[in-house]
């Protein structure tokens, strides 16, 4: 059985990297879901990039004009 991977994201990501795309999420505006898959990103995996980052300090969470309290 072979695993087919959907996108070409590395499998291990430099904190460069995950600092990019944490702050390109706070500026777009968009739900954690919303880009994450705007970009190919696992959420599981990205959920735990803000706390990483040296740019954490904004937020851990959703951008404030953009809370979503529904699940899917």
């Amino acid at each position: 059985m072979f695993i087919i991977r959907r996108n070409k994201m590395p499998n291990r990501y430099t904190s460069e990297f995950k600092k990019h795309h944490v702050e390109a999420w706070w500026a777009s505006g968009l739900t954690r879901r919303q880009y994450c898959e705007s970009q190919g990103i696992n959420e599981g995996t990205f959920k735990h990039w803000p706390s990483q980052s040296k740019a954490s300090h904004r937020s851990n969470h959703e951008p404030a004009g953009n809370r979503s309290t529904q699940r899917s």
